[in-house]
């Protein structure tokens, strides 16, 4: 696990980005001036957003299974067959819902006439955005929520909420209101808070560094 970041300096890992204050989506490849002339600050080809497309591609992984999963690409395919990247969906890929949820969070993080959602993942960054900052600042939003939260508390929170998505019928439902005061929904629960002792935190650090395991 620790020998990974030297070995990607031999090969350059390629992996497809999406960059919100510009509305670009990137992919970090090499390529030929021919096939892509815009290029970001690091050389790497972009397409503006409003080219990208997602198709939920049906594959049949053994004689009896069906797996889904998206697939994003330019909306000129032909022209750039380079330029394609299949999303891992980690939940049950028998289901067409995942790889749906799957494009909808990069949909719902590139729309800059609302907020980032509040999630774990932005919380630590939000301040960079000036419309989630404004729209924090009017909704008198807690700095540390979710970092103040227990992370097992924040599991099942994700289990809830990943229930209501299972139930939820795509078709014949209207979408759902961004939840917006999560702090109100869900309030801290002290008794499910991380206390770990010194000898834990070390253990855990060890398990990290050596078996890139939690």
């Amino acid at each position: 696990m620790n020998l990974i970041p030297i070995f990607s300096l031999l090969e350059r890992p390629q992996f497809m980005f999406f960059d919100r204050v510009n509305q670009v989506v990137g992919m970090t490849k090499r390529v030929a001036n021919a096939e892509c002339n815009d290029r970001d600050e690091y050389g790497n080809p972009i397409f503006d957003w409003d080219d990208i497309r997602c198709d939920i591609d049906r594959k049949m992984t053994t004689p009896t299974a069906v797996a889904f999963m998206p697939e994003i690409y330019h909306r000129e395919r032909q022209k750039y067959k380079w330029f394609k990247s299949i999303g891992v969906v980690h939940e049950s890929s028998g289901s067409v819902t995942p790889s749906v949820r799957f494009w909808e969070r990069y949909v719902r993080f590139m729309d800059k006439t609302k907020p980032l959602p509040d999630v774990p993942e932005f919380e630590v960054c939000r301040h960079l955005c000036p419309v989630t900052a404004e729209f924090d600042k009017q909704n008198q939003r807690p700095e540390r929520y979710w970092r103040d939260m227990g992370f097992d508390q924040q599991m099942q929170i994700e289990e809830e909420l990943d229930d209501e998505c299972s139930t939820f019928d795509l078709l014949a439902e209207p979408p759902k209101e961004d939840i917006t005061r999560p702090w109100e929904r869900w309030t801290i629960d002290d008794a499910l808070k991380d206390r770990m002792t010194f000898k834990e935190k070390c253990r855990r650090i060890m398990y990290q560094l050596c078996f890139g395991v939690r």
